[in-house]
């Protein structure tokens, strides 16, 4: 079995297609635990992959209350997140790469609401590129978390580059592919930090201090607004242009796939009659 080969906990997925039904995902949930209890898994190895659609996020609060931990996915926008911390979640994952080639593909959105106009359009930030709402989006779920629902992990995902995963160290789990590992495998001192783009004169020579810290999170500004308990009406009116767009396209996307591996699956069934 696979999780007799690893260590930790393995994020199993709750099938897709019940993204708009809270009922419907805890019962599949309650379901897929079963089936790794009748196994002799525990449910404290097991994470439950869940859509950061509103239904999925009241799933995973009434998951989580049966100590069933949950992750939730396509999460693209700070209510999503705000509200899935609300629910108590385990995991909340937030993509930088989408979330940056959105704004890419609409150029006269406002990157950043809460800077001046010109400087939340384009900005050379300190490391010298545009203002990344991904990377932003982040920061600020991370220092939310720490700050309110500190129970809940940040884990960002779709980071293609040394400086993006340097500019998030400190946060609790990022997911990196291999060529940002050799990247950063490449660099000349084994923390893969040797670059200037950050340095602390307290620190060691080729030490990485973390860019976010939960120090850090309790001084973090926040409006009333953000703070605000979100309910299902806040939910979609806070939800913003792009999360609503991504969120659409990704639930589409885990369905086909979920098609593909039953039509698959299946298929071998029928073929070993």
């Amino acid at each position: 079995m696979f999780l007799e080969n690893v260590s930790g906990r393995v994020s199993t997925e709750v099938d897709p297609r019940a993204h708009d039904s809270e009922e419907a995902l805890v019962a599949r949930g309650q379901s897929l635990i079963r089936l790794y209890e009748e196994v002799g898994v525990s449910r404290d190895r097991v994470v439950l992959r869940i859509p950061a659609t509103w239904a999925g996020i009241r799933a995973a609060a009434a998951l989580e209350a049966e100590g069933i931990a949950t992750h939730l996915v396509l999460v693209y926008g700070f209510t999503q997140g705000a509200a899935a911390a609300q629910a108590g979640v385990s995991v909340i994952q937030p993509n930088v790469g989408a979330v940056a080639d959105w704004y890419k593909r609409h150029p006269g959105v406002i990157k950043n609401p809460k800077g001046p106009r010109e400087a939340a359009l384009a900005v050379a930030d300190e490391y010298g590129e545009s203002v990344n709402p991904g990377l932003v989006l982040v920061e600020t779920l991370y220092h939310y978390v720490k700050r309110f629902h500190p129970k809940t992990r940040i884990m960002a995902s779709g980071l293609r580059t040394k400086a993006e995963a340097l500019r998030l160290a400190g946060c609790d789990y990022l997911v990196v592919g291999p060529r940002v590992l050799e990247a950063l495998a490449a660099a000349a001192t084994l923390e893969g930090y040797n670059d200037g783009l950050r340095a602390d004169e307290d620190e060691a020579p080729g030490e990485l201090a973390p860019a976010l810290t939960p120090a850090a999170a309790q001084a973090h500004d926040f409006s009333d607004q953000e703070t605000a308990t979100l309910d299902r009406a806040l939910f979609e009116d806070r939800l913003g242009l792009a999360a609503r767009e991504l969120l659409r396209e990704g639930v589409a996307r885990l369905i086909g796939d979920a098609e593909r591996l039953e039509a698959y699956f299946l298929n071998l069934a029928g073929g070993q009659e």
